[in-house]
């Protein structure tokens, strides 16, 4: 067991986080608290064992850094009901074993998760929290506990968290909420969480060795070699800040002779190429149909705020943009027989052409756009855990960024192209009446974890199975995909451009429309024809999007 004391202990889940808890790590041992923050990538190596138990019980300040996704496979038994803000109800056996574990010895704890790791699954982050909420509850005055959650309501809603009992002691601490705004270093939190922190920064002693240093540069080599490396590394600290194209330009303005200026132009310079004299090609990509003189090139506005991640994500998306031949095309909306949602049968014509993503929106552009950050780690799969305002402000912000009109898609947009447009061949799912062959749900969207004997049901990368005629993936099964228009019934009648009704009554509940099933509902419910319905403000696991712009001789 390491004698190494650590005053800061960083909680988080790996599968979710990206790279911001190294960055809030980074963050931290830059502000005076150099190799005093416990983080297992650096410095444990990923065990869970007594040793980090033991870090857990020494520290002075437990840092829970939170996304939307952190909690969401601690779900509780009415978890539908829940959706629609009811209370929650949980597993108290479940509750009294995590309990239990929060409060073993060293030795019993090593002896109970030698005996877990063959016979069960165990959420380590839930074990972590309750631990620390333990040893709270026993010395208020040795711990402090710190919510770290994401400032803008549409990714993070803390006031509205649901926990079980061990950890629920969470919302009774004061969170620091980071903004969206250069977020990879967390720099416009650190006033606020050094306030919190029982721990004091080292500035003292660092200054001593600093100083001890400079000394020491100044006897061997003179003042000129100091003031060269202090340059230098004034340098190095000025170029991790920079984010955008003018930040890069400025830099090598400002600093013509730094060494760093190889690296800086190599970034300008594929700055430059993703900008591509400021157009974006909309690929058709997967249409045959469509030959290389038709295809078209959007001139983007590039919001010169944009960085290079978000530039990346951006380009790949627009090059994953298909065009879906509509105009004063018919098409039967709805199921053939029978009643529910999906009934009756009615004619629907779309009076002009669209392009659609063929991918739904995945969690590393998302985090791109939302938060200008990395996901390096399950960045493919599709982002979920969000309202549909989640997905009304990710298509602003998009928006903002481009000068594009880029939208959700409206309820006869999604179920055209998911019967494959003029290439429609009446299939029960999108591309084909055997929906292993096209889609996840709970007949195939399983897995068991490393380690762990329990199956886990949970969203596929996208792009696995096959695509539907048009080339676009997963519209039947994997996420729920939310639409523009409010909930209303069908009507029997001929429509052009449906857009459901303007406004629901104020006397029921505000939903809109989801189409395409997902990995935790049953295949009828993947069908092209299925219609559910969510509330526009309640989060679910369940629910993603894609996106859809407008054909270029539709836009003013």
């Amino acid at each position: 067991m390491s004698k190494h004391n650590y005053d800061i202990f960083i909680s988080y889940r790996k599968r979710c986080s990206g790279d911001k808890p190294e960055m809030l790590q980074l963050m931290l041992e830059e502000s005076g608290f150099r190799k005093r923050v416990s983080f297992d990538k650096d410095n444990l190596n990923g065990r869970f064992d007594v040793e980090l138990i033991r870090r857990i019980d020494e520290c002075k300040d437990f840092i829970m850094f939170m996304v939307p996704e952190t909690f969401t496979t601690i779900r509780p038994l009415n978890e539908e009901a829940v959706e629609t803000g009811e209370k929650a109800t949980w597993d108290m056996e479940e509750v009294a074993f995590y309990e239990r574990m929060a409060s073993l010895t060293y030795e019993e704890f090593e002896t109970e998760i030698k005996q877990i790791s063959h016979t069960g699954e165990i959420d380590f982050v839930r074990i972590e929290l309750g631990r620390a909420l333990h040893r709270r509850s026993r010395n208020p005055k040795q711990i402090n506990i710190i919510p770290i959650a994401p400032q803008e309501s549409e990714s993070y809603d803390f006031a509205t968290l649901q926990l079980p009992p061990d950890i629920s002691g969470l919302k009774d601490f004061q969170a620091v909420f980071y903004s969206n705004s250069r977020v990879a270093r967390f720099k416009d939190i650190k006033g606020d969480l050094l306030k919190q922190m029982l721990s004091k920064p080292s500035y003292v002693s660092a200054q001593w060795l600093v100083m001890t240093f400079i000394a020491l540069l100044l006897i061997v080599a003179g003042n000129k070699t100091y003031t060269s490396i202090q340059r230098t590394a004034e340098q190095k600290q000025e170029f991790k800040d920079c984010r955008t194209y003018d930040d890069y330009s400025s830099f090598i303005k400002k600093h013509p002779d730094s060494s760093l200026k190889s690296t800086c132009d190599s970034i300008l310079h594929e700055f430059n190429a993703l900008r591509n004299d400021g157009r974006a090609s909309v690929n058709n990509t997967g249409n045959r149909d469509i030959k290389d003189r038709e295809k078209e090139w959007v001139d983007v506005k590039w919001n010169p705020t944009i960085t290079l991640p978000q530039l990346r994500s951006l380009v790949d998306m627009m090059n994953n943009m298909l065009l879906i031949p509509a105009k004063n095309k018919e098409f039967i909306m709805g199921k053939a027989t029978g009643k529910g949602y999906d009934s009756p049968q009615h004619t629907v014509i779309l009076s002009s052409d669209y392009y659609m993503c063929k991918y739904e929106v995945t969690r590393s552009l998302w985090y791109a756009i939302m938060n200008d950050s990395i996901v390096t780690e399950e960045g493919m799969l599709p982002m979920t855990h969000i309202t549909w305002n989640d997905a009304e402000a990710f298509t602003k912000k998009l928006n903002k960024l481009t000068g594009l009109p880029f939208s959700l898609p409206t309820e006869a947009q999604w179920e055209f192209a998911a019967r494959g447009g003029r290439k429609r061949t009446s299939t029960v799912y999108a591309g084909s009446n055997n929906f292993d062959e096209v889609g996840y749900n709970l007949s195939n969207c399983y897995r068991l974890p490393e380690g762990q004997t329990g199956m886990q049901f949970w969203p596929e990368e996208v792009g696995k199975k096959l695509p539907n005629e048009l080339g676009l993936y997963d519209m039947s099964g994997n996420v729920a995909e939310v639409c523009l228009d409010w909930y209303d019934e069908y009507s029997g009648e001929d429509q052009v451009d449906p857009v459901g009704p303007d406004a629901l009554p104020s006397d029921v509940p505000q939903k809109r429309i989801c189409r395409g099933g997902g990995w935790n509902t049953n295949t009828s419910a993947c069908r092209v024809s299925a219609r559910a319905a969510f509330p526009v403000d309640k989060r679910n696991k369940l629910i993603g999007f894609r996106l859809v712009h407008p054909k270029l001789e539709n836009v003013q």
